[in-house]
């Protein structure tokens, strides 16, 4: 899953040329909140979301372009 996150935070950042990238998680999704981890994103909000299975903790999570680049590419390039 983490490769695929990654292939659409490069289409994400390179494709549609935007500068920041930000996700809502539920706090309770500890797989997907991994994977943020992983990309070097962090939480910049909390907040609750009424969903179909009631209110949910959430969070939001964000990297910058400039970021993710200097956290996906290998040192040197």
């Amino acid at each position: 899953m983490t490769e695929a996150s990654n292939t659409v935070t490069d289409f994400w950042f390179e494709t549609l040329g935007r500068d920041v990238l930000r996700v809502p998680k539920a706090v309770h999704n500890h797989a997907s909140r991994r994977i943020s981890e992983k990309q070097g994103m962090r939480v910049v909000s909390c907040f609750q979301k009424p969903l179909l299975s009631g209110v949910h903790d959430m969070e939001l999570w964000e990297i910058g372009r400039d970021e993710w680049y200097d956290h996906s590419r290998p040192s040197g390039t």
